[in-house]
């Protein structure tokens, strides 16, 4: 009995080190799964439903989500937007957990397509310009940058 109740401790112990580090960048051009075995921070699996046109993508590592989306008929010309300053305010630096104040914000040009971005360190969807068309990639890339 002893030597079964190590095993099964010895399992639980792997399963929880597997769900601390499972993370990666995932890319969605339509509606999927995100699953435990994919993102360890997530209690259940969770079905992401996108509508036609919406790309997205999917960051998970042992601190936090992030997920970015846009629209493949979304504008993508040049045009000013405003963007809080400095880059960054409002989100808890990882090392220190520190959140660097939101002090105002800038006049930007930006250029290609808008990704409504979330994390969940800093709870709020904000719009990011990474300069590049709609597709799951510039999604996923996005999602990795926050």
């Amino acid at each position: 009995m002893k030597k079964i109740s190590a095993l099964l401790f010895g399992l639980l112990i792997s399963s929880a080190t597997f769900a601390q580090v499972a993370g990666g960048t995932y890319q969605l051009e339509g509606s999927g799964p995100i699953t435990t075995d994919q993102c360890g921070l997530l209690n259940e699996n969770v079905t992401i439903n996108l509508t036609t046109g919406v790309n997205a993508g999917v960051d998970c590592d042992g601190e936090r989500i992030a997920i970015s989306a846009c629209h493949t008929a979304g504008r993508t010309v040049a045009r000013q937007v405003d963007r809080p300053t400095p880059v960054g305010c409002g989100v808890p630096d990882p090392t220190t957990g520190e959140t660097v104040a939101c002090t105002g914000t800038e006049r930007v040009t930006a250029t290609g397509a808008s990704m409504a971005t979330a994390t969940t360190l800093a709870g709020t969807v904000t719009p990011e310009y990474p300069g590049e068309l709609c597709s799951a990639a510039a999604a996923a890339a996005t999602a990795a940058e926050q």
